[in-house]
């Protein structure tokens, strides 16, 4: 959300309390906007009074992008039945034969 170009928060609750354009604009403009929740969220990544420790920790990033790479045996198993492919049968005609040439 923080990346977004533009917002459009509805609100300022869910169901009947919603529904209504509470903030609109960049992110940085939403998160000034006390009414939002979405705002409120926002705040604490457009904020510069961040301790060192914290933005040092909130601004490391795995090598892996955060995605695991491991596979669960369940899927592991499901992609091995899967690659395994029936053989079709062969046609029921019989193969002609070749003819013996005569020397």
């Amino acid at each position: 959300i923080k990346c977004a170009d533009w917002l459009i928060d509805l609100g300022p609750e869910g169901g009947d309390a919603g529904g209504r354009i509470v903030a609109e604009g960049p992110p940085a403009e939403v998160a000034n906007i006390e009414d939002s929740h979405t705002g409120h969220f926002l705040k604490r990544y457009f904020t510069a009074n961040r301790s060192p420790e914290r933005q040092r920790r909130g601004s490391k990033q795995s090598k892996g992008g955060g995605r695991s790479t491991r596979k669960s045996s369940a899927k592991k198993k499901a992609a091995t039945k899967s690659k395994s492919a029936k053989k079709k049968p062969r046609s029921s005609t019989k193969p002609t034969r070749k003819k013996a040439v005569a020397k």
